[in-house]
């Protein structure tokens, strides 16, 4: 028997079930949905006023912040230098602390040599698992730097400054420090506000993590499958 050649469209009433299957799809998790990924701060060398210096002593440096998202930190970064090309003399140790003091969680990189591997001046070590941080909390990332041989950070100019960029998803309170510290500990100095110039010391990557919006949009679905029932 010889095959027909029809060709078939989609029903309106079997596009519109498919339509909201997907959007259900979509909420439960089981199709991904895309999350912005950024930089704490982000620096335009060129365009930023200060200088580098050599801090001889052990210290922990960092900066304290506060979330307007929900973020996920994954990686975790120290500076090097400000043509992307130096390594570091020592290993540092990088964590991000609460409000209280709370160390939530670290990671370490070692030295390194100079040439290719930093991303906007600061070379970076993943975190054995994400830190998650909360919408509208404060937290501190901090670093140890032993001081001998001694390590550059930058020293910028008070704000406003047009090559730094702060990603929207926080906001930059200001810088920290701890005097004589040889191992990872909250910094008891600060924060010191944009006013009295940054110190560029640490950095970090992260994902916004989306708000939820799934009861509304399983809702609009349940309602609209059950608008239609097929006639027999």
């Amino acid at each position: 028997m010889a095959r027909s050649n029809h060709s078939y469209k989609l029903a309106p009433r079997r596009a519109y079930t498919v339509a909201a299957s997907l959007a259900v799809l979509l909420v439960l998790g089981l199709f991904p949905r895309t999350a912005n990924a950024g930089f704490g701060m982000t620096i335009d060398y060129g365009n930023v006023a200060g200088f580098e210096d050599l801090f001889p002593g052990a210290h922990t440096w960092g900066w304290t912040f506060s979330t307007n998202n929900a973020i996920s930190v994954t990686d975790l970064g120290v500076y090097s230098g400000g043509d992307d090309g130096d390594g570091l003399f020592r290993t540092h140790i990088m964590g991000i602390f609460n409000s209280s003091g709370t160390l939530l969680g670290s990671t370490t990189i070692g030295i390194t040599p100079n040439g290719p591997g930093a991303i906007n001046m600061f070379r970076y070590a993943a975190l054995g698992a994400p830190i998650i941080l909360a919408p509208g909390e404060t937290y501190t990332i901090a670093a140890t730097f032993p001081g001998s041989p001694p390590e550059q950070i930058f020293f910028a100019d008070p704000a406003p400054q047009a090559g730094l960029s702060i990603d929207p998803a926080i906001n930059y309170i200001g810088w920290v420090e701890r005097n004589f510290a040889t191992t990872l500990q909250f910094p008891n100095q600060g924060p010191f506000g944009p006013e009295e110039g940054y110190r560029f010391s640490t950095n970090m990557q992260f994902t916004v993590i989306p708000a939820p919006g799934a009861p509304a949009l399983i809702a609009v679905v349940g309602l609209a499958g059950g608008s239609r029932r097929r006639r027999v």
